[in-house]
């Protein structure tokens, strides 16, 4: 994982998610360099949280630039980990 992604994220993006969060977005930052293509169900059960907590962290990633919804549809939506999948697109 190259190091300038994981920093820009960690000290730039993650620490603008309200303190409340912080745990859950950390371990979601985690878990998106192994799995970088989740749904919110996916998330919910990884990070032991509800459902609506899950999609509100998604929400929040989303405003980041980090996560972005890639199914266009209203349920069973499909998220990646844009910036790290562009990477090996490159």
């Amino acid at each position: 994982m190259p190091l300038f992604l994981k920093e820009n994220i960690e000290r730039e993006r993650l620490p603008h998610i309200h303190p409340r969060k912080q745990d859950n977005a950390h371990k979601l930052i985690h878990s998106l360099y192994q799995t970088p293509v989740v749904t919110a169900n996916q998330i919910s059960k990884k990070l032991d949280i509800r459902h609506n907590t899950a999609t509100a962290l998604i929400n929040d990633f989303i405003k980041m630039n980090v996560l972005k919804e890639i199914t266009g549809n209203k349920r069973n939506r499909l998220y990646f980990f844009e910036p790290y999948v562009k990477i090996f697109m490159e």
